[in-house]
């Protein structure tokens, strides 16, 4: 999950915050981790630009 978030931390649209918790079990945070976005975009984007932002994170993630 880091590495995806990685290039939107660059560019200013998310940050990293301690969280009290942060030693949650993965098998509690994945699930949650790999549904959460796409809910959240489903609602928010029309399909076009949903896979308009999937090629500019693979290309972004790229430059790692």
């Amino acid at each position: 999950m880091a590495r995806q978030l990685a290039p939107l931390e660059r560019i200013g649209l998310v940050t990293r915050e301690p969280h009290t918790r942060d030693a949650r079990l993965a098998d509690e945070a994945v699930p949650t981790a790999e549904h959460a976005p796409g809910k959240a975009l489903r609602r928010m984007w029309p399909p076009a630009d949903q896979e308009r932002l999937g090629r500019l994170l693979a290309a972004a993630s790229s430059l790692d």
